[in-house]
């Protein structure tokens, strides 16, 4: 893939639709094309069985703390906020992939919404940070 045309192009003052055709032409000519393209899909396949496996190990987390006081006669050994805590890591890990979708809603968990949000706002603090020092 010739990146240095792609660039060029990328610094025409066109329109965007105009540059993505000359990118994609650019990339058609292209003889190893189809090498890339197996490269992006099996990247994408990667990430994909990772975010399932992340996915099913928070969701066993949470299963796992629902039923813990049936099997310790009513007292919880999991920590709240624990759980709480490892669940929004993991909207914020894959947050360019997936939501939480009933953040802001009445009926919705108030502390993980709460910390949903705050640490949406502090990463949107520190994009910012970074693209100031740039």
């Amino acid at each position: 893939m010739n990146l240095e045309k792609i660039k060029q192009v990328l610094d025409l003052k066109i329109n965007d639709e105009v540059k993505k055709s000359y990118i994609l032409n650019l990339i058609a000519d292209d003889k190893r094309i189809f090498q890339d393209l197996l490269t992006i899909l099996s990247t994408e396949r990667e990430r994909s069985r990772e975010l399932i496996t992340d996915l099913n190990i928070e969701l066993s987390k949470a299963h796992i703390y629902i039923n813990d006081t049936k099997t310790t006669g009513g007292k919880r050994t999991i920590d709240r906020s624990t759980i709480l805590e490892h669940i929004t890591n993991f909207y914020k890990k894959n947050k360019d992939i997936i939501t939480h979708h009933f953040v802001g809603c009445k009926w919705g968990n108030e502390n993980l919404t709460s910390i949903y949000e705050k640490n949406n706002k502090q990463s949107g603090k520190n994009k910012q940070r970074s693209k100031n020092k740039r």
